[in-house]
């Protein structure tokens, strides 16, 4: 779901002005996703810490092989799982999509992406709560040869654990017009006093 909040004049339509921005605004999200999916070119590998049964029909490699009908899943009852993407290459992204398989229901109670860093350290990228049909994260532009990604799921009042069931992992770099800033002015650079990293405005 996505509110736009774009106002009527009082002719009942669109300023010109206006529509214009949501045409654009359009364009860089088709244009984003065009630019493709890393971990659909050569050389990338992915492993999971648990596959359901051992079954090759729930392998890792399902979650970016553009089929929504297959999915990975972990052993039965597995309440932490996880996948480790190696690209082979280091790679600039700022966008990282989800998808549950939503045919089974939402499992995921959270998730949590981190990256390898320059110094070799596992830096936080984005985290959350429920996923669902899809989840779309955008941050910052990071550099990284590897990712991490943590699902917990769900558990009930009886205390039954849902498995997570992962249907699409895609990781994008978006338009330059779509890339998140930190805010300061360009040539500047922003301090996150809390864990003392650096921010180039620049990127």
């Amino acid at each position: 779901t996505l509110l736009l909040n774009v106002p009527i004049n009082a002719s009942g339509t669109l300023d010109e002005a206006i529509a214009t921005r949501v045409v654009e605004f359009g364009q860089n999200i088709k244009n984003s996703f065009e630019m493709g999916n890393f971990l659909e070119e050569d050389g990338v590998t992915v492993s999971a810490n648990s596959v359901l049964s051992g079954d090759i029909k729930f392998k890792p490699s399902n979650v970016f092989d553009g089929n929504d009908d297959t999915y990975w899943t972990a052993a039965e009852g597995e309440k932490e799982t996880s996948l480790h993407i190696n690209f082979g290459k280091e790679v600039s992204f700022d966008s990282i999509v989800l998808e549950e398989a939503i045919q089974y229901g939402q499992r995921v109670e959270s998730f949590k992406v981190t990256y390898k860093n320059s110094e070799g350290k596992w830096v936080e990228f984005t985290s959350g709560t429920t996923i669902g049909g899809k989840r779309v994260a955008l941050g910052n532009v990071v550099t990284t040869s590897e990712l991490f990604i943590t699902f917990v799921g769900l558990t009930d009042s009886k205390g039954v654990t849902a498995t997570p069931v992962i249907s699409h992992v895609g990781v994008y770099k978006s338009t330059p017009d779509f890339e998140k800033t930190t805010g300061a002015p360009a040539g500047f650079d922003s301090f996150d006093n809390m864990d003392k990293t650096t921010f180039s405005a620049d990127g």
